[in-house]
């Protein structure tokens, strides 16, 4: 039996007054740890203060301290500042329990430590085996050291700790959970009490960041690698994270121009950048600059595509014209028999005359370039000499172009773009060439042009 006192202070205290009792919480269960009904007290006349007996009751459960919560109420008398008191009932059995049923903690921490409380006597030398069981989702060794602890409770010590090491992997693999188990070695003094099993839950640290190209634009020369650069951001980047890639567009032609097969690019831990590899090829076709146009998609492991998702890779043409007429067009009206048209050098060409004076431009007589006999165009490291005369037709219109082969030796290129039409104004016309690759008379070699050329004046 045990007795909550109630005290009653003031001057001349009056007879007949009346004090209400009342449990109203506690973790103890009513008639199985304590009883203790709802009543009243009553005071005579000068009494100080009365009783409220609570029987104990003597189990041998190992539930650990339980609580009752009493309230005062009256009518007669003006209830006190400690209108309402809380009586611990402590477990004389040794109770070993966690401190909770559930735990957390996030990768990158090294180890968590999981309180084990025990309630009753405090002897020392008290042992409790704390262990992780096989049945959790988290992996032993791999996201946590395998735990199988015995600990000791030295004299007068209510808690210990179980440290569970924590493994920091890459992966983006979400929570994990550990599950967690008390028990008493044989033999032992303590009991188990009322939480003998918990969960520890290990949050993901890893992430698979943000996944873009490094440009909008790259440009390669012919016959070389272009690479085009993915770059992934984020902090705690994962392993085994992966993105498609594919080709989605642009004038290029995928095998005859460049060569480049959808693909996975994947990305290791801490890794924030991995290269598209795209080979193209040389030809001896002027077509100009050639796009490629590649996509991500499909991010792995939580990752995203950024901005830019697509990269467009320009194709410069190695085989670069370099000289041609002055507007791209050489015109004779129906009635004109002769025509004077000029030529221009670019990128580093220079027209040398019969002298051997540069210049920007040559003029040319029609029908006969006849004055292409001993001339020349100097171009770094070179000079291309023009042997012979070739002849134009009235009322068609050509192009001569110089460039070079994949072997850097020049090339003349002398394109029959067909018939003027009569109607059509010389400032409406534009050139394109098309012929086909073979080769002829006077060591002109002919080759496609693909790519229309506008006029320069």
């Amino acid at each position: 039996m045990f007795n909550l006192t109630v005290t009653r202070t003031g001057l001349n205290l009056a007879s007949n007054i009346v004090v209400n009792y009342a449990v109203i919480g506690g973790t103890a269960t009513q008639n199985l740890r304590y009883v203790l009904a709802d009543g009243a007290l009553t005071f005579a006349a000068g009494q100080a203060s009365l009783p409220i007996p609570v029987q104990i009751i003597n189990d041998l459960d190992p539930e650990g301290n339980q609580t009752v919560i009493v309230k005062l109420s009256s009518s007669t008398a003006t209830i006190g500042p400690i209108g309402t008191t809380t009586l611990t009932i402590l477990d004389d059995e040794q109770a070993i329990t966690f401190s909770s049923p559930a735990y957390a903690v996030t990768e990158g921490i090294p180890s968590i430590a999981i309180p084990i409380l025990r309630s009753g006597p405090t002897p020392g030398g008290v042992t409790v085996i704390c262990q992780a069981g096989p049945s959790g989702s988290a992996i032993p060794d791999f996201d946590y050291k395998t735990v199988n602890t015995t600990l000791t409770f030295a004299a007068g010590v209510r808690s210990v700790l179980c440290n569970v090491p924590i493994l920091n992997d890459t992966l983006v693999d979400g929570p994990r959970t550990v599950d967690l188990a008390l028990s008493v070695p044989p033999g032992g003094s303590a009991l188990p009490g009322a939480i003998t099993a918990a969960t520890l839950t290990i949050n993901d640290n890893d992430q698979g960041g943000t996944i873009k190209f490094g440009a909008l634009t790259y440009t390669v020369g012919e016959g070389a690698v272009g690479n085009l650069s993915v770059i992934r951001t984020g902090v705690n980047l994962a392993s085994g994270v992966t993105v498609d890639y594919a080709v989605t567009g642009g004038t290029a032609t995928n095998g005859t121009d460049y060569n480049l097969v959808n693909g996975t690019l994947t990305f290791n831990a801490g890794q924030t950048r991995a290269i598209i590899p795209v080979p193209t090829f040389s030809d001896l076709v002027f077509d100009g600059k050639q796009t490629v146009i590649v996509t991500l998609s499909k991010p792995t492991s939580g990752a995203s595509i950024g901005a830019p998702s697509s990269a467009t890779l320009t194709i410069i043409n190695k085989t670069r014209a370099q000289v041609r007429f002055l507007n791209n067009l050489l015109i004779c009206a129906p009635e004109c028999q002769a025509f004077t048209g000029r030529l221009t050098a670019e990128e580093g060409f220079t027209w040398l005359s019969s002298s051997g004076t540069p210049s920007p431009y040559q003029n040319v007589t029609s029908p006969t370039l006849s004055n292409f006999v001993g001339e020349a165009v100097e171009f770094p490291g070179a000079t291309l000499f023009f042997p012979g005369s070739f002849s134009l037709t009235p009322n068609r219109k050509y192009m001569l172009l110089v460039t070079l082969d994949p072997a850097n030796n020049p090339v003349l290129f002398l394109f029959d773009e067909g018939p003027v039409p009569g109607s059509v104004a010389t400032s409406e016309l534009q050139p394109r060439a098309q012929l086909t690759t073979s080769s002829t008379t006077s060591g002109i070699r002919y080759a496609p042009l693909a790519e229309t050329l506008s006029p320069t004046h």
